[in-house]
């Protein structure tokens, strides 16, 4: 009897099934591990009155194969859960199979009603940034899933059950199965409404500040670093008698007297004002030493407002000679 030859198989779960299969005289099937061999094999079985036909496949591949997707399914998992933006996996009739918390948070709606739901809910009022409703083939998961490739960054505004409306910026991407076909689409989202009101709010810091710098009857100037000029008020222009454009590109140095060293004022302008930066939150310094008021700092604006004076005295006629300190202001950009 093959038991009498390996007695130790009487403790493993293929003598069980074995047996089992004797006792009921039915055929069993079952997967089991040989440590001697490390080798996974499938088990079929097939009692009879005079004994038990046993059929062995080695299934170590299968297996191999299992344990891995086992590890990316995991994996998947763990990302959806630590991802810091909002990931949805929705099959090709745009229902949702896997929401993440985010993704929760970002739409206001619970993972059990998301997943009862398609992407294309009307509740949403999904709208493109013009305001206008998003028709369903311009979604990202419809452009994904019509062309095979991903498409990133749409923004778009939807309207959460409580009524408020945000803006969202979604990316899709599409998964393919062994034949090519789409099996499943990736979409992400990131509440970027706070980003977009800081936007519109620098809009109109720059459209205000566009307002004081042209209405302004003082001569402004607007100078990079290195002394050039990148924008100058109508008053300015009417101070050199030059059009903009004409003003716009030219150096510091084109309008300073022959004796006049200006890269030596520029570079002294410059060290003042880096040391008077953690002063100006209360208004600039004129040299008289009172304050004035400033237009509004953008982010691609330094406003350096006090006098740059690039010579002695100045000529409002001779271009060779800078305007006077009291006319014109040099900031920097």
């Amino acid at each position: 009897m093959i038991w009498d030859v390996f007695p130790e198989a009487t403790d493993t779960r293929t003598y069980e099934q074995l047996q089992r299969a004797m006792d009921a005289q039915e055929p069993v099937t079952f997967e089991d591990y040989n440590e001697s061999l490390e080798t996974w094999v499938e088990v079929r079985t097939y009692p009879s009155a005079t004994g038990l036909s046993v059929y062995f496949t080695d299934v170590t591949d299968r297996r191999e194969r299992e344990r891995e997707l086992a590890r990316e399914r995991d994996l998947v998992e763990q990302l959806l859960r630590a991802s810091p933006v909002g990931t949805c996996v929705l099959a090709p009739d745009g229902t949702f199979t896997k929401v993440n918390a985010r993704a929760e948070d970002i739409l206001g709606v619970s993972r059990d009603h998301l997943l009862d739901d398609t992407y294309t809910n009307p509740n949403w009022d999904v709208r493109d940034p013009n305001g206008d409703p998003l028709p369903e083939e311009a979604f990202p998961f419809a452009i994904a899933l019509r062309t095979g490739e991903s498409t990133f960054d749409h923004l778009q505004t939807l309207e959460r059950p409580d009524g408020s409306r945000i803006w969202v910026s979604v990316s899709a991407a599409p998964l393919t199965g062994p034949e090519g076909h789409v099996e499943r689409v990736v979409v992400t989202f990131d509440d970027v409404t706070a980003q977009r009101e800081r936007e519109a709010e620098l809009r109109e810091e720059r459209r205000r500040f566009r307002a004081v710098f042209d209405g302004t009857l003082d001569a402004l100037i607007l100078a990079d670093d290195d002394g050039y000029y990148v924008d100058a008020n109508p008053a300015a222009c009417d101070l050199f008698e030059l059009e903009r454009d004409e003003l716009v590109g030219s150096h510091g140095s084109r309008f300073a007297a022959g004796d006049f060293d200006f890269e030596a004022a520029w570079e002294s302008f410059l060290e003042e004002e880096a040391c008077a930066e953690s002063s100006r939150s209360n208004g600039p310094t004129a040299r008289d030493g009172s304050r004035s008021s400033q237009p509004p700092r953008t982010s691609s604006q330094a406003i350096i407002s006090r006098r740059f004076e690039t010579s002695p005295s100045a000529s409002r006629r001779n271009h060779n000679s800078p305007p006077s300190a009291t006319n014109c202001t040099a900031w920097i950009e």
